[in-house]
Parts: C-alpha cells; sequence; structure tokens
C-alpha cells in the first residue's frame, strides 16, 4: 500500500481566535482539510480517518436528502456505539436535519413517546435494533445492511446557520411526558471549542455514555473539532460492570463519569484511571472525598467537574482540580465556560450579595432555544435576560447555589421537585403520572431518599380499600413507560397520604420502608452468603438473603457496577453486568463465580481483600486469624457502618502453592509492605483475631520502626505464645486444633485419624458464616500448621502505644481472663484498655458480640483522621 503523507498535529481550530464556524459540519470538514488521514473514530473492530469519516458522512446524508428531509426535519437514531453512529450524527447534520437520539435502555412506549413528541419519522438503527420500533409511518434505514453506500460522494448543498438546530434532547418532565431540549449549532460549537479544552488532555476521548444523554456532546463534538479521536468500546455496547477494564484497555486520554460512577469508580478501582490524563465528572453533587481518592492514586491526572443541566448545552461551568491539596470539604461547581454568564438571582431576579443563596441563572453561550413544541414552558424557563443587550434570553436552572468571595459558585440544592438520579435528571411528578395510570392505584408520592452514594426513589401507593398490591406488579407497570432508572426501589402500601394543614402531602410524616425478612438458607453455598453480604453493602442494607431480587431490593445499574467491582475485587472474576440481569440474586451470581471457580476461570484474591473499601473513615487493616482468612470480617463491617472502610489481610498459600512464611515477623514485613503500597501515609489502624492478634501487633512495631503512625491498634483474643520452642505437633493435633478454633466440639470427634474427607465435611459443617470461603481444606491445613508454629516460635517486642483489648470471657475462669490479656502488658509501653465480651473464643464475630467490639471500636477511632482520608491503591 502506499504511504501516506504525515498529518499535521492535531491541534484547535485558528478559529477560535476570531469567529466561529457557522455549522458544526463546517467547522468538521475544515478539520478534515487540516488531518485527513489522522484517525477519527476508533473501534476494536473499525478505524475510520476523518477523511474516510467525512466520505461515509456524506454518501450517508445524500441517501437522507432522497426521502425527502428538509431543514430541521428531526431524524431518530437508535444504534450501539461504533463508527457507525457517529457518521450517522454528521450525516444527520450535514443533511439540515436535526438528530433526536433513542436511549436503547428505554422501554418502547418511551420511545414510541419521543418520536411522536419530536415528530421524527425517520429513524437511523444498526442490525441489533431493525425490527425493534417499526411502524408503517416510520422510514427506517438500517446504516450496517442497507445499500446507502453506493450514494453519490461529495458535500451536500445544505445550507447551514448556527441558529439551525442540531438535536433534540428528551429529559424527564414533570407532567407525565418526556421532555425535548432544542440545541442548536451555535451551542454545541460553542462548547466543544471553548478553550477549556485546550492542551492534549482531550486528543483520544472515551465515547462510552449513552447518546441520549448530553455528555455524549463533549464525547463526540470535543475530539472531532479538533483533530481528535473517538474511542469506542468493543462490539458497540459499554459494559458498566467491566469499565475500568474498558478504561484501562481503551488508551483514552480523557474519560467522563458521572457523580455516581466517578464515586464507585474512586471507591473501588481508582487505579483503573493511571493512564487517563484527565476524568470529568458532574451531573449530581461531586464528593470531595472521591476526587481526593482519585488524585492521590493517579498522580499527574485532572480531575474536572462540570455542572450544567441540558438546556445548557452540558456544562455553563467547570473547576479543574489537580491537587489534593485543593479540594476542600465542599467542591465548587467552578467558573463559567468562555461566552457564558452566570447569575446567583433572588425571586425577584436581583442579585443576592457574595455569601447569599439564590437560583442559579445562566445567558450567554450554551443556552438551548428552549423545549420543543412547550412555547409556555420556554416562556417561564428561557426569560428574558435583565444583564444583557435586548433579545437576550437567560435560562432559570431551579437550582439553589451561592456565590464564594473568590467568584466560584457552589450548589445549594434545588428550589423544586426535580431531582438527580444516576446523574439522569428526574422529575418526580412523571413518576407519579405513571403510578396514578395504575387501574389499582388511588393516590401516590413519590421521594427520593440518600441512600448507598445515590438518590433511592420510594413510591408510596394507595389503593382502593388498602387491597394489597405487590410491589413487583408496581415495577413492572412502570416499566413499560419509565426507564429503569425512574422506578422506585420500594413501594411502599398507605391507607392514606399524611396532609399538612392547608392540605399538602406531609412528606415528613411518610412511614419507612418495611423491613424484609432474611431468614438463613442452609442450602446456600459459602460463596452465596459472601456475595449477600457484598449485596448488602452495596444497597446500604443490614442483611439480604442468598434469593432476594437484586434490583427489587432497589438496585440500579450504577449499583450493580459497584457490586461486580467488588465480586472481582473479592474472587477474582470479571462478571459483565448482563449476569446482573440473567441471575439477579446473590445465590445465582454465586453459581457463576463457583462455575468459573471449577473451570479454572477464576483468579486467585490478593493478599489484601477488600472488605468494604468504600467510606469516609481512615480505614480498619484486619489480619487473619490462623486458618489465613479474613471473610471473617465482613460481619464486622457491617456492624462498624457503611461510613468505615474494611480491608483483610488474607495469608499465602490459601489459595496458590507458594512458599509460607517463616516467621510471624516475615509475615508482617510483607503485610507492612503491601499496607504501606495501597496506603503510603498513616496514620494507620489495625485489628486482629486470635493469631491475627499477634501479627498485627508486630506490624504496628514495624511500621513505628518506619516512622509511620499507629493511632489504632485492636486485639480481639490473641495471645503472645505462651509455649516456646519448636512446635512439635503431628497432623492430626493440628486438624483437630482447626476444628476446634472453627468450633467443632472435637471431644464428639471418634478416636483415631480424621480422614481428608471427613476434615472436608466437618470444615463445611463448620462453615455456617462463609468464612472460609469455599477455599480448598488441604491448602486451609497447610496454612494453619504453619502459623500455629510460627506462632509457638515468635517473640514479640514492644509497641510504642496503647492497645485495646477484648477477651472472650466465657473461654477463661476470671483469674485466667485477667492473666491472659496481662500477658500482653510487657509489649504495649502506653497500656492496654481492656474489655470482656461475654462469649466463646470462636464466637468473638457472631452479631451479638460484634455488636459490643463495634461500639468500642467506633467510639476509640473517633479521631480527626477521620476528617481526611487518604486514598487506597492496588495491591495484590
Amino acid at each position: 500500500m502506499p504511504t501516506l503523507p504525515p498529518d499535521p498535529v492535531p491541534s484547535l481550530p485558528e478559529s477560535l481566535s476570531g469567529s466561529l464556524p457557522d455549522s458544526l459540519p463546517e467547522a468538521f470538514r475544515a478539520q478534515v482539510a487540516r488531518t485527513p488521514h489522522a484517525v477519527a473514530v476508533r473501534s476494536p473492530e473499525v478505524t475510520l480517518t476523518y477523511q474516510e469519516l467525512d466520505d461515509l458522512s456524506d454518501r450517508l446524508a445524500r441517501t437522507l436528502l432522497r426521502t425527502g428531509v428538509g431543514n430541521e426535519t428531526p431524524v431518530a437514531v437508535l444504534q450501539g456505539h461504533t463508527p457507525l453512529l457517529v457518521a450517522s450524527l454528521l450525516a444527520i447534520l450535514k443533511a439540515g436535519c436535526a438528530y433526536v437520539p433513542l436511549h436503547p435502555g428505554y422501554p418502547v412506549d418511551r420511545m414510541l413517546k419521543v418520536l411522536s413528541e419530536s415528530g421524527a419519522g425517520r429513524l437511523l438503527v444498526d442490525s441489533r435494533y431493525r425490527g425493534f420500533l417499526a411502524s408503517d409511518s416510520l422510514y427506517v434505514l438500517d446504516v450496517e445492511s442497507d445499500d446507502w453506500r453506493s450514494a453519490p460522494a461529495g458535500t451536500p448543498d445544505t445550507p447551514l446557520t448556527g441558529e439551525q438546530l442540531a438535536y433534540v434532547m428528551y429529559t424527564s418532565g414533570s407532567t407525565g411526558e418526556p421532555k425535548g431540549i432544542e440545541a442548536t449549532h451555535r451551542n454545541v460549537l460553542d462548547l466543544a471549542l471553548d478553550t477549556c479544552w485546550h492542551g492534549d488532555a482531550h486528543r483520544k476521548v472515551l465515547f462510552h455514555a449513552p447518546y441520549a444523554f448530553d455528555i455524549s456532546t463533549y464525547e463526540v463534538w470535543v475530539p472531532l473539532l479538533s483533530g481528535g479521536e473517538i474511542v469506542l468500546p468493543p462490539g458497540g455496547e459499554a459494559d458498566g460492570g467491566r469499565l475500568p477494564q474498558l478504561i484501562t484497555e481503551s488508551g483514552a486520554d480523557a474519560v467522563h463519569l458521572t457523580a455516581g460512577l466517578f464515586r464507585v469508580i474512586a471507591e473501588e478501582a481508582p487505579s483503573c484511571l493511571k493512564g487517563v490524563k484527565e476524568v470529568l465528572t458532574g451531573g449530581d453533587v461531586v464528593a470531595a472525598d472521591a476526587v481526593r481518592r482519585v488524585l492521590e492514586a493517579c498522580p499527574g491526572i485532572t480531575v474536572r467537574v462540570l455542572y450544567g443541566p441540558t438546556e445548557v448545552t452540558l456544562c455553563a461551568l467547570q473547576h479543574e482540580i489537580r491537587s489534593p491539596a485543593d479540594i476542600g470539604e465542599v467542591v465548587p461547581l467552578g467558573r463559567p465556560l468562555d461566552g457564558t454568564e452566570v447569575h446567583v438571582l433572588d425571586a425577584g431576579l436581583r442579585p443576592v450579595p457574595d455569601g447569599g443563596t439564590g437560583e442559579l441563572c445562566v445567558s450567554g453561550a450554551g443556552v438551548a432555544r428552549g423545549y420543543a413544541g412547550r412555547p409556555v414552558e420556554t416562556a417561564a424557563a428561557f426569560v428574558q435576560d435583565p444583564f444583557g443587550p435586548p433579545g437576550t434570553r437567560m435560562y432559570r436552572t431551579g437550582d439553589l447555589a451561592r456565590r464564594e468571595a473568590d467568584g466560584r459558585i457552589v450548589f445549594a440544592g434545588r428550589a423544586d421537585d426535580q431531582v438527580k438520579v444516576r446523574g439522569f435528571r428526574v422529575e418526580l411528578g412523571e413518576i407519579e403520572a405513571a403510578l396514578a395510570s395504575h387501574p389499582d392505584v388511588t393516590d401516590c408520592v413519590v421521594v427520593a431518599l440518600d441512600g448507598s452514594g445515590d438518590k433511592r426513589l420510594v413510591a408510596y401507593v394507595v389503593t382502593p380499600g388498602g387491597a394489597a398490591l405487590p410491589p413487583g406488579a408496581v415495577r413492572a407497570h412502570l416499566a413499560t413507560s419509565l426507564p429503569d432508572y425512574m422506578i422506585p426501589a420500594d413501594v411502599v402500601p398507605i391507607d392514606r397520604l399524611p396532609l399538612t394543614p392547608n392540605g399538602k402531602i406531609d412528606r415528613g410524616r411518610l412511614p419507612e420502608a418495611r423491613a424484609r425478612s432474611t431468614d438463613a438458607d442452609a442450602s446456600v453455598s459459602p460463596t452465596g452468603r459472601l456475595i449477600s453480604e457484598l449485596v448488602a453493602q452495596v444497597l446500604g442494607l443490614e442483611n439480604v438473603g442468598a434469593h432476594e431480587d437484586f434490583f427489587d431490593l432497589g438496585g440500579t445499574s450504577l449499583l450493580a457496577i459497584q457490586l461486580l467491582t467488588r465480586i472481582r475485587a473479592v474472587f477474582g472474576l470479571d462478571l459483565e453486568l448482563s449476569a446482573m440481569f440473567a441471575g439477579p440474586t446473590a445465590d445465582g451470581l454465586a453459581r457463576r463465580v463457583d462455575a468459573h471457580a471449577d473451570d479454572g476461570g477464576r483468579e486467585s484474591p490478593g493478599t489484601l481483600l477488600p472488605i468494604r473499601p468504600g467510606g469516609t473513615r481512615a480505614p480498619l487493616f484486619c489480619v487473619h486469624p490462623g486458618f489465613g482468612l479474613s471473610w471473617c470480617y465482613f460481619a464486622l463491617s457491617r456492624h462498624l457502618g457503611v461510613d468505615q472502610p474494611i480491608y483483610g489481610f488474607q495469608a499465602r498459600g490459601t489459595s496458590d502453592p507458594v512458599a509460607l512464611p517463616t516467621s510471624v515477623r516475615d509475615m508482617a514485613a510483607d503485610y507492612v509492605r503491601l499496607l504501606r503500597a495501597a496506603r503510603p501515609v498513616g496514620p494507620y489502624r489495625l485489628l486482629g483475631w486470635s493469631f491475627g492478634a499477634v501479627v498485627a501487633q508486630e506490624m504496628a512495631v514495624q511500621l513505628q520502626e518506619l516512622g509511620a503512625e499507629v493511632e489504632f491498634l485492636a486485639l480481639l483474643d490473641g495471645y503472645p505464645p505462651q509455649d516456646r520452642g519448636p512446635y512439635a505437633g503431628d497432623e492430626q493435633e493440628i486438624v483437630r486444633s482447626l476444628l476446634a478454633d472453627l468450633g467443632v466440639d472435637v471431644g464428639d470427634l471418634p478416636d483415631g485419624d480424621v480422614s481428608p474427607e471427613a476434615f472436608a465435611g466437618l470444615l463445611r459443617e463448620a462453615d455456617s458464616g462463609g468464612v472460609l470461603g469455599g477455599n480448598d481444606p488441604g491448602a486451609l491445613l497447610r496454612v494453619f500448621g504453619n502459623n500455629q508454629r510460627l506462632v509457638r516460635e515468635h517473640t514479640p517486642r514492644a509497641f510504642d502505644g496503647r492497645m485495646l483489648f477484648f477477651t472472650a470471657a466465657q473461654s477463661w475462669p476470671d483469674d485466667g481472663a485477667a492473666a491472659r490479656f496481662r500477658s500482653w502488658l510487657p509489649h504495649a509501653r502506653q497500656g492496654i484498655d481492656h474489655h470482656r465480651v461475654d462469649c466463646l473464643h470462636k464466637d468473638m464475630l457472631r452479631p451479638l458480640p460484634l455488636r459490643r467490639i463495634a461500639e468500642v471500636i467506633r467510639e476509640h477511632t473517633a479521631h480527626p483522621s477521620d476528617s481526611h482520608t487518604p486514598s487506597m491503591s492496588g495491591a495484590s
């Protein structure tokens, strides 16, 4: 093949310093002239240069023109994330039309409403959606199959202006119908050519957001109009469950994540952003702690916070954060984009003083044309700009904000019933209208509660005569007209809606959702019990039954991504998001995990197990007991609360046949290395149960030798070695000791050797809490025997601090308990806080003892270091 001459290095259009192009196709053609052979769109399957994309979109535009389209004709789009989607958007604009994106995840009824509202009579699909919305009144063109590539080449002769309509995007509407927002070519050009995108951080942009969501305006047009590259996911589908892997493998310079998804990535997998130059986030309040975690895990990255509803073409304000030192308690919305003015006004549209709260209003660049076919609503929201020349308009966002003395804007809430769920704008009235259409609902109200990092929708319904209405039936009814993020997590029946004296609904008197029964099921595997713990964590529930449906409990696709990320961290297995829909229970997911393990497709979990990676407090690092596993600390995580991150060390050798440590000091040194790699800066908090107490104490000593601060050390009924010298126990003694540690009454065992089969069976029976995680009994036996030897040969050193000690009082006589805990006094220079727990040693991590233990731990860790929690990075 002939060698093409190199294109110039991509650069932003020179017109930024002067006048802007008149239209998006004009700006694109100018970029084609500058870099015809540069890659414009790349997927794992197909790569298109600027020249190839220009030619394809020209031919498709000419095909559209032959169907009789005219100026601003709406053309709907329903496709996967492929290069042909980008060509379709360009072609629609080149034909003088406006694109109407349809979200593939929407119910068919909602898509039909959008088609009806917009008046779109033409639909561009790919083969996966061919026939999806077929009707006699709809012209459907399959861009993968239909013969449009033979259309004449060359730029269509279509007059275009900056004020011409570019797209109509539909959001939730308070009347119960989706509401279309009309954006012009000028609106998109103002965004895409803004100077905030200067530099090389936006050369390769990952296009993974739903294109019916306004962030796609950034993901498509910013790279495309500056000589950059749009990076697409494999197969045209961005599987949220594998998003960290997609980000890592994409090679993208810039990635946008909604505020909720950003929080999940920050807590679960911040290291996936290490190759990214800039991560953008917004769409809701951005947590300062999440920003800090990302910046600390990925030195050199920039976090850019965007603010703006769809009515102002994605964003009106932006705020760059490059260092953890730049983060305060609240992340501001930032400063306006070029040509945009932002005002904080009172009810009379007068400026409020700095520090005062008012409605956030936007004028200038980016302000959309209005709402499609809704002149009254347009006039109410897009008002005359009192600060601009005659004829200019200002958009009233309905958001409350305050302007700080330095000019930055800070979000202060909403002035109406609109909420953000998973980054999408939701009018509660639209959900209530859909609920009211159910034949058995006579009255209803929907509220949004703060959930596990996101809003949780709860519907209260009144039925005729108080008749029972199954929540699943209500959700199924709503699913026919509403997208999944608008389906309430809970449906609560109620006799009547409580009212205030003036007749309004009194939301403060609405009852809480009823508690659920989660009776234990002996048939559930250890893996199923562990995944139940993970599901409960993610959903913010105290417990979850292994057969309860994740989505019926309020799970969303965002929370599903968080759950799959934790399953990956715990079990070393990647599950696709589709697995959540195929078997949305802990038991169903456990069967998939175990099946992969049987096939050899499951990696061993890391030595540092993320039990609860999210939270605002300084993390607690727990050391395994003698059998080497830290699953037991999942129960502790429930009692310490959602704000307490917990990590557990797992002994090497429990999953892989590796060399075992030769001393407690070597083991502690290994764990300290992993600890420092994951959390380079202290202060540190350590805890150990049984054998783990000895290792945790040695880790504390070693951390102090390295100059690190250990602010908390808790030991749960674990003691310095009482017998010196080499361990001489044979295998059968080890077997019986391990079974005794797990609560088996070894006095009831028959005389003679315990066979491997009997040992494995006893182990399964003893593992009622799933703490062994289905690990190989032989590996656990080997690790346990080695740990018994190590503790007998270990000589503790002095920790220069105060220890917290818990004694399992029922395991020792009164005088013996006191003597046992005092054996630590020579090794704790600042003394010991001693607490007796009324239980046996083996039961210390059972629910009742844990309530007492967790209460004491929270009292001792109420410390200023919780106000700033350095992030965790990956370790294994």
